[in-house]
Parts: C-alpha cells; structure tokens; sequence
C-alpha cells in the first residue's frame, strides 16, 4: 500500500512536471511566432517583380500593387535598371523587425538591392515599400558605375560614406512621403537644418520631415541629371552643384521660405 501510494505521489509530481514543460514549450513557440511577425500568414504572394511574404493574400496584393506601380518610374528616375525580382519580408510587430533585421528604431531597411524589410504600419505600407525600393534602385545604379567585376569590400567601404541626407531624401522623393516643412515647430522657428543634422538620425530623423523638399529644391536649381550626378559623386555638392555643404543649406532654407511660408 505504501509503495503504491508514493509511486501515485511520483506519478502525480512527475506528471505535473510534464504539464508544466509542455505548457513552458507552448509558450515559448508562441512568443517564436509572434516574434517572428507571422501570424498574419506565411503564404507568398507575387507579382512580376516582388515576392512578398507575411501578410494575408489581399493585404499582400495591395502592397504589391503600389509597388509594381512605382517599379518603372523609380527606374527611369534613377536611372538604373532594378533587380528583376526583390523578395518583400514584412512584420506585423516591431520586436518581429528589430529582431530579424537588428534596426530597432526604423520601419523599413534593405539587404543588397534584392531584398527589403519593412514594417506593417496599415495604410501607410505600401508608401515604406517604395521608399525601400528606391533605396534598392539607388544602391543598383551605384553598383553599375563601379568598375565590373564588383569588388564588394571595396564598395561596401565606399558606401559607408554615402551621406545620410542624400540616401534618405532621394526615397523620400520618390515614395511622395512630402510634408508641409512650416507644419513642423523647428522648421517653423527658422531653425533650419544643416545637411550635416540631416545625417543624424540621432538628431530626430529630421531628414524624414524634410527631404521631400530638399531634393525637390535640388531638382528645381540644377536638373534632374545633376541630382543624378551628385548621388553618383556620393553627395559631393562642390564638385557636381558648385557650392559647399553649408551654402546648399542655405540655398535650400531660401527655397522653403520662399515656397512653403
């Protein structure tokens, strides 16, 4: 009797611990899916240049369509051919993107120009879409004036340098993310910007307030191929546009007040 009632005690305990672990497993695969930002549906949805996948067919299809809308144009603008097909990842939460893509603060990053991350944020996803794209079309046109075969140390190197500013307001550009510059309090004050601020994302990412206009106000003074020109000179103002850094901040704060107040 005894001895059946420490093996029912044994049993009792050992099954409990059973319990536990499998719900310990349940919730830890639990937290792995919601994570990994799948829960909406792991099915790929494709169109003739973008595979996307991480979102439910109709919600996928109308991030594509906006995309494949733009696919031409962001090409002949750029004046690069994109990738002929780009995988889409999105996330529907941002533990799920930081922790695939290690870019805690941002909504949308790329990986080469083949492949693009972003953040489920409704009705404004497909908008980061292309501004992801853009980024993708830019980095491709780089790529094809680099001596062939591509060196990729060398260019990542180079890269490095490309300035924030110029990166960030060529996309902006593109994907129409305009704002009215005086509807943003520093803006309003006359404390423009210098381009040096507009690379540092730490700053605020006032770049993503204002590069719609600073890229409109380049196209407006000196062309669409000089813009051109100074994405391939790595944003060298002096040498493709004649002015320094600190004489185009100025130029472009004339163009705002002129416009925009």
């Amino acid at each position: 009797m005894k001895f059946a009632r420490y093996l029912d005690q044994f049993l009792t305990k050992r099954g409990r611990l059973i319990i536990s672990l499998v719900l310990v497993i349940a919730i830890l695969i639990t937290l792995d899916a919601y994570a990994r930002g799948r829960f909406e549906s792991e099915v790929m949805t494709s169109s003739e240049h973008f595979e996307l996948s991480g979102l439910a067919t109709q919600q996928a299809q109308e991030v594509l369509n906006e995309m494949e809308s733009s696919y031409d144009r962001i090409g002949r603008d750029l004046k690069a051919q994109p990738e002929a097909l780009i995988r889409v990842y999105v996330y529907n939460n941002r533990w799920a993107y930081g922790r695939a893509t290690g870019h805690w603060g941002a909504s949308g990053n790329i990986e080469g120009s083949k492949m693009i991350h972003i953040l489920w944020v409704g009705e404004e996803t497909g908008q980061v879409a292309i501004h992801e794209f853009a980024h993708t079309v830019t980095l491709q046109l780089l790529i094809e004036h680099e001596p062939q075969p591509l060196d990729a140390a060398k260019f990542d190197e180079k890269f490095a340098s490309f300035p924030v500013w110029l990166w960030e307001g060529v996309a902006v550009y593109e994907a129409n993310q305009a704002h009215n510059p005086m509807s943003f309090p520093y803006m309003k004050s006359g404390q423009y910007p210098s381009l040096q601020e507009l690379s540092q994302t730490s700053k605020g990412a006032k770049i993503y307030d204002v590069g719609y206009t600073l890229v409109e106000f380049i196209e407006s003074k000196w062309g669409h191929d000089r813009l051109i020109q100074l994405i391939l000179e790595y944003g060298n103002a002096q040498k493709v546009l004649g002015v320094s850094d600190e004489q185009l901040s100025r130029l472009w704060s004339d163009f705002v007040r002129a416009k925009y107040q």
